[in-house]
Protein backbone atom coordinates (compact mmCIF):
# COMPACT_ATOMS: atom_id res chain seq x y z
CA UNK A 1 0.00 0.00 0.00
CA UNK A 2 1.15 3.32 -1.00
CA UNK A 3 2.33 5.66 2.29
CA UNK A 4 1.01 8.93 1.00
CA UNK A 5 2.91 10.98 3.96
CA UNK A 6 6.29 9.06 3.68
CA UNK A 7 6.25 9.24 -0.54
CA UNK A 8 6.02 13.34 0.25
CA UNK A 9 8.93 12.81 2.22
CA UNK A 10 11.03 11.38 -0.71
CA UNK A 11 13.14 13.86 -2.92
CA UNK A 12 14.40 14.18 -6.18
CA UNK A 13 17.51 11.92 -6.15
CA UNK A 14 19.23 14.79 -7.76
CA UNK A 15 17.92 17.32 -5.18
CA UNK A 16 18.81 15.21 -2.74
CA UNK A 17 22.80 15.33 -3.78
CA UNK A 18 23.24 18.96 -4.53
CA UNK A 19 21.56 19.47 -0.95
CA UNK A 20 23.95 17.13 0.22
CA UNK A 21 27.07 18.70 -1.50
CA UNK A 22 25.59 21.90 0.03
CA UNK A 23 26.25 20.66 3.17
CA UNK A 24 29.32 18.90 2.98
CA UNK A 25 30.68 22.30 1.62
CA UNK A 26 29.18 24.34 4.67
CA UNK A 27 31.14 21.19 6.86
CA UNK A 28 34.43 21.47 5.41
CA UNK A 29 33.83 26.00 5.12
CA UNK A 30 33.06 25.44 8.82
CA UNK A 31 35.75 23.40 9.54
CA UNK A 32 38.27 25.36 8.01
CA UNK A 33 37.04 28.85 9.80
CA UNK A 34 37.59 26.10 13.16
CA UNK A 35 41.12 25.76 11.85
CA UNK A 36 41.77 28.95 11.03
CA UNK A 37 40.23 30.76 13.68
CA UNK A 38 39.28 28.68 16.50
CA UNK A 39 42.76 27.34 16.97
CA UNK A 40 44.15 31.17 17.09
CA UNK A 41 45.73 31.78 20.61
CA UNK A 42 44.31 35.10 21.79
CA UNK A 43 47.51 37.34 22.99
CA UNK A 44 47.20 37.78 26.69
CA UNK A 45 48.61 41.23 27.69
CA UNK A 46 51.80 40.84 29.53
CA UNK A 47 52.64 41.71 32.93
CA UNK A 48 53.48 45.20 33.98
CA UNK A 49 57.08 45.52 34.51
CA UNK A 50 57.96 47.95 37.04
CA UNK A 51 59.81 50.76 36.05
CA UNK A 52 63.57 51.70 36.48
CA UNK A 53 63.69 54.90 38.99
CA UNK A 54 63.54 58.03 36.55
CA UNK A 55 66.08 60.66 37.99
CA UNK A 56 64.09 64.30 37.98
CA UNK A 57 65.54 66.81 36.19
CA UNK A 58 66.97 69.45 38.30
CA UNK A 59 65.15 72.71 38.63
CA UNK A 60 67.29 75.73 38.15
CA UNK A 61 66.23 77.83 41.32
CA UNK A 62 68.12 80.29 43.56
CA UNK A 63 70.70 79.15 45.68
CA UNK A 64 68.76 78.59 49.48
CA UNK A 65 70.41 81.10 52.05
CA UNK A 66 72.14 77.91 54.45
CA UNK A 67 75.79 78.48 54.95
CA UNK A 68 77.56 74.86 54.74
CA UNK A 69 78.41 73.56 58.29
CA UNK A 70 81.89 72.66 57.41
CA UNK A 71 84.13 73.69 60.58
CA UNK A 72 87.75 74.72 59.37
CA UNK A 73 90.33 76.21 61.41
CA UNK A 74 91.05 79.73 61.06
CA UNK A 75 93.75 81.93 61.53
CA UNK A 76 93.52 84.15 64.89
CA UNK A 77 90.51 87.17 64.75
CA UNK A 78 92.73 89.89 63.38
CA UNK A 79 91.77 92.27 66.68
CA UNK A 80 94.03 89.71 68.68
CA UNK A 81 96.70 89.14 65.67
CA UNK A 82 100.20 90.09 66.20
CA UNK A 83 101.06 89.74 62.39
CA UNK A 84 101.85 92.93 60.77
CA UNK A 85 100.88 90.72 57.24
CA UNK A 86 97.39 90.52 56.56
CA UNK A 87 95.54 88.32 54.17
CA UNK A 88 93.29 90.43 52.20
CA UNK A 89 90.59 89.22 49.93
CA UNK A 90 88.71 90.64 47.52
CA UNK A 91 85.61 87.94 46.06
CA UNK A 92 83.56 89.11 43.01
CA UNK A 93 83.12 89.80 39.37
CA UNK A 94 84.99 92.10 37.49
CA UNK A 95 83.70 94.87 39.50
CA UNK A 96 85.84 94.21 42.26
CA UNK A 97 88.90 95.22 40.02
CA UNK A 98 89.58 98.57 41.34
CA UNK A 99 90.49 96.85 45.16
CA UNK A 100 93.20 95.28 43.89
CA UNK A 101 95.04 98.21 42.86
CA UNK A 102 98.59 98.40 44.48
CA UNK A 103 100.89 101.07 45.65
CA UNK A 104 101.98 103.58 44.33
CA UNK A 105 98.59 103.75 42.63
CA UNK A 106 95.56 104.90 44.74
CA UNK A 107 93.73 102.24 46.49
CA UNK A 108 92.33 100.84 49.15
CA UNK A 109 95.42 98.34 49.81
CA UNK A 110 97.55 101.76 50.15
CA UNK A 111 94.61 103.19 52.58
CA UNK A 112 95.21 99.84 54.72
CA UNK A 113 99.04 99.66 54.46
CA UNK A 114 99.04 103.42 55.76
CA UNK A 115 96.10 103.90 57.99
CA UNK A 116 97.13 100.53 60.28
CA UNK A 117 100.72 99.55 59.76
CA UNK A 118 100.79 96.47 58.09
CA UNK A 119 101.43 95.10 54.99
CA UNK A 120 98.86 93.82 52.65
CA UNK A 121 98.86 89.50 50.98
CA UNK A 122 96.81 89.51 48.13
CA UNK A 123 94.26 87.20 47.76
CA UNK A 124 92.47 87.55 44.59
CA UNK A 125 88.94 86.00 43.80
CA UNK A 126 88.27 88.37 41.31
CA UNK A 127 86.03 86.01 38.46
CA UNK A 128 85.20 88.11 35.69
CA UNK A 129 81.40 87.53 34.43
CA UNK A 130 80.94 85.52 37.61
CA UNK A 131 76.88 85.32 38.44
CA UNK A 132 75.53 84.98 42.35
CA UNK A 133 75.05 81.05 41.59
CA UNK A 134 78.50 80.65 40.63
CA UNK A 135 79.84 82.59 43.82
CA UNK A 136 77.88 81.07 46.50
CA UNK A 137 78.63 77.57 44.90
CA UNK A 138 82.37 78.24 45.04
CA UNK A 139 82.10 79.81 48.82
CA UNK A 140 80.50 76.94 49.27
CA UNK A 141 82.57 73.69 47.79
CA UNK A 142 85.90 75.51 46.51
CA UNK A 143 88.30 74.46 49.07
CA UNK A 144 90.85 76.82 48.56
CA UNK A 145 88.22 79.91 48.83
CA UNK A 146 86.83 78.74 51.72
CA UNK A 147 90.14 78.56 53.36
CA UNK A 148 91.13 82.02 52.10
CA UNK A 149 87.64 83.65 53.36
CA UNK A 150 88.64 81.68 56.91
CA UNK A 151 92.14 82.88 57.03
CA UNK A 152 91.26 86.82 56.10
CA UNK A 153 91.64 89.76 58.20
CA UNK A 154 90.12 91.84 55.56
CA UNK A 155 87.38 90.75 53.52
CA UNK A 156 86.10 92.67 50.53
CA UNK A 157 82.72 91.17 48.57
CA UNK A 158 80.30 92.09 46.08
CA UNK A 159 77.18 90.42 45.33
CA UNK A 160 77.54 89.92 41.49
CA UNK A 161 74.58 91.53 39.63
CA UNK A 162 74.18 88.60 37.11
CA UNK A 163 70.43 88.30 38.06
CA UNK A 164 69.46 91.67 36.26
CA UNK A 165 71.93 91.50 33.59
CA UNK A 166 69.65 89.98 30.97
CA UNK A 167 66.28 90.73 32.32
CA UNK A 168 67.45 94.71 32.14
CA UNK A 169 68.68 94.37 28.16
CA UNK A 170 65.43 92.67 27.42
CA UNK A 171 63.39 95.94 29.38
CA UNK A 172 65.77 98.72 28.64
CA UNK A 173 65.49 97.35 24.82
CA UNK A 174 61.80 99.30 25.22
CA UNK A 175 59.61 96.90 23.36
CA UNK A 176 56.10 96.78 24.91
CA UNK A 177 55.48 93.45 26.48
CA UNK A 178 58.64 91.61 25.83
CA UNK A 179 59.74 91.29 29.83
CA UNK A 180 56.15 89.94 30.59
CA UNK A 181 53.42 91.32 33.01
CA UNK A 182 50.58 93.90 32.14
CA UNK A 183 53.37 96.42 33.21
CA UNK A 184 55.81 95.11 31.03
CA UNK A 185 57.83 94.31 34.46
CA UNK A 186 57.95 90.75 35.57
CA UNK A 187 61.50 90.08 34.39
CA UNK A 188 62.32 92.94 36.86
CA UNK A 189 60.80 91.53 39.61
CA UNK A 190 62.09 87.85 38.17
CA UNK A 191 66.09 89.25 38.70
CA UNK A 192 64.83 91.17 41.95
CA UNK A 193 64.03 87.77 44.14
CA UNK A 194 67.04 86.13 42.57
CA UNK A 195 69.22 88.74 43.47
CA UNK A 196 67.74 88.86 47.15
CA UNK A 197 68.55 85.12 47.41
CA UNK A 198 71.56 85.61 46.48
CA UNK A 199 72.40 88.43 49.03
CA UNK A 200 71.32 86.00 51.57
CA UNK A 201 73.06 82.95 50.60
CA UNK A 202 76.05 84.70 49.90
CA UNK A 203 76.58 86.99 52.89
CA UNK A 204 75.75 83.79 55.22
CA UNK A 205 77.87 81.97 53.69
CA UNK A 206 80.92 84.23 54.35
CA UNK A 207 80.04 85.07 57.84
CA UNK A 208 79.77 81.50 58.79
CA UNK A 209 83.22 81.05 57.61
CA UNK A 210 84.78 84.55 59.28
CA UNK A 211 82.77 86.50 61.67
CA UNK A 212 82.64 90.40 61.20
CA UNK A 213 84.28 90.35 65.13
CA UNK A 214 87.18 88.75 63.98
CA UNK A 215 87.82 90.09 60.63
CA UNK A 216 87.08 93.49 58.35
CA UNK A 217 84.13 92.49 55.74
CA UNK A 218 83.17 95.16 53.91
CA UNK A 219 81.29 95.55 51.00
CA UNK A 220 79.26 98.35 48.75
CA UNK A 221 76.02 98.84 46.72
CA UNK A 222 76.64 99.40 43.00
CA UNK A 223 75.90 102.21 40.56
CA UNK A 224 73.57 101.87 37.30
CA UNK A 225 75.51 99.64 34.75
CA UNK A 226 73.17 100.45 31.58
CA UNK A 227 73.76 103.71 29.62
CA UNK A 228 71.23 105.89 31.68
CA UNK A 229 71.27 108.63 29.28
CA UNK A 230 69.40 106.25 26.05
CA UNK A 231 67.00 104.90 28.61
CA UNK A 232 65.90 107.92 29.65
CA UNK A 233 64.95 108.83 26.18
CA UNK A 234 63.21 105.93 25.60
CA UNK A 235 61.34 105.68 29.02
CA UNK A 236 62.94 102.80 30.52
CA UNK A 237 65.05 104.09 32.57
CA UNK A 238 62.51 104.77 35.85
CA UNK A 239 61.35 101.03 35.78
CA UNK A 240 64.90 99.90 35.65
CA UNK A 241 66.49 101.89 38.12
CA UNK A 242 63.07 101.46 40.69
CA UNK A 243 64.30 97.59 41.21
CA UNK A 244 68.03 98.10 41.06
CA UNK A 245 67.40 100.75 44.02
CA UNK A 246 65.08 97.76 45.97
CA UNK A 247 68.45 95.53 45.43
CA UNK A 248 70.59 98.39 46.78
CA UNK A 249 68.42 98.73 49.59
CA UNK A 250 68.50 94.94 50.10
CA UNK A 251 71.70 94.80 50.31
CA UNK A 252 72.51 97.47 52.76
CA UNK A 253 69.77 96.20 55.17
CA UNK A 254 70.46 92.62 55.14
CA UNK A 255 74.83 93.32 55.54
CA UNK A 256 73.32 96.18 57.86
CA UNK A 257 72.06 92.87 59.90
CA UNK A 258 75.16 91.14 60.19
CA UNK A 259 76.92 94.38 61.25
CA UNK A 260 79.00 94.59 57.99
CA UNK A 261 79.37 98.18 56.92
CA UNK A 262 78.19 99.19 53.36
CA UNK A 263 79.90 101.49 50.78
CA UNK A 264 77.64 103.75 49.38
CA UNK A 265 78.82 103.28 45.90
CA UNK A 266 75.76 104.10 44.31
CA UNK A 267 74.79 107.55 45.83
CA UNK A 268 78.46 108.81 44.60
CA UNK A 269 78.15 107.55 41.25
CA UNK A 270 74.82 108.34 40.94
CA UNK A 271 73.78 111.38 42.94
CA UNK A 272 71.39 111.79 46.00
CA UNK A 273 67.84 110.49 43.76
CA UNK A 274 69.95 107.50 41.95
CA UNK A 275 69.46 109.17 38.77
CA UNK A 276 72.73 110.99 37.64
CA UNK A 277 74.64 109.97 34.78
CA UNK A 278 78.02 108.17 36.39
CA UNK A 279 79.18 108.01 32.69
CA UNK A 280 78.73 111.75 32.33
CA UNK A 281 80.52 112.58 35.47
CA UNK A 282 83.74 110.29 34.69
CA UNK A 283 82.92 107.55 36.83
CA UNK A 284 82.66 104.46 34.42
CA UNK A 285 83.90 103.42 31.19
CA UNK A 286 82.35 103.73 28.03
CA UNK A 287 80.67 99.98 28.86
CA UNK A 288 78.80 101.63 31.13
CA UNK A 289 79.45 98.76 33.88
CA UNK A 290 83.56 99.16 34.77
CA UNK A 291 84.34 101.57 37.15
CA UNK A 292 87.17 104.20 35.24
CA UNK A 293 89.68 104.74 37.50
CA UNK A 294 88.71 107.91 38.75
CA UNK A 295 85.47 105.78 39.99
CA UNK A 296 87.94 103.25 41.59
CA UNK A 297 89.75 105.98 43.41
CA UNK A 298 86.41 107.37 44.59
CA UNK A 299 85.43 103.37 45.58
CA UNK A 300 88.49 103.00 47.69
CA UNK A 301 87.54 106.37 49.56
CA UNK A 302 84.38 105.08 50.32
CA UNK A 303 85.52 101.88 51.46
CA UNK A 304 88.53 103.43 53.74
CA UNK A 305 85.92 106.31 54.85
CA UNK A 306 84.23 103.13 56.41
CA UNK A 307 86.74 103.10 59.00
CA UNK A 308 88.27 100.04 60.91
CA UNK A 309 85.91 98.71 63.84
CA UNK A 310 85.10 95.79 64.18
CA UNK A 311 81.44 94.41 64.87
CA UNK A 312 80.98 93.58 68.68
Amino acid sequence: MFDHEHSNQRQHPARLSAKRLMLMFCLVLSMSFLVGCGTKTVPTEAPLQPTASITPIPVTTAPTPTPTSTPIPCNPPAATSNSIEWDYVVVGDSIVYGFLTQPPLTGYIGYLEQDLGIEVKINNWERDSWSGTGMLIALRTDVELRQAVCDAEVVIFEIPRKAFESPGQVYTAGNPGACGGTDNQDCLRKALKMYQEHVDAIIAEIVSLRSPSDALIRTFDAHTYWPVAETKANGTFEGMNYYWQAANDYLIQVATEYQIPVARVNEAFNGPNGDEDPFENGYVEDDFTHPSRKGEELMAELLRGLGYEYAP
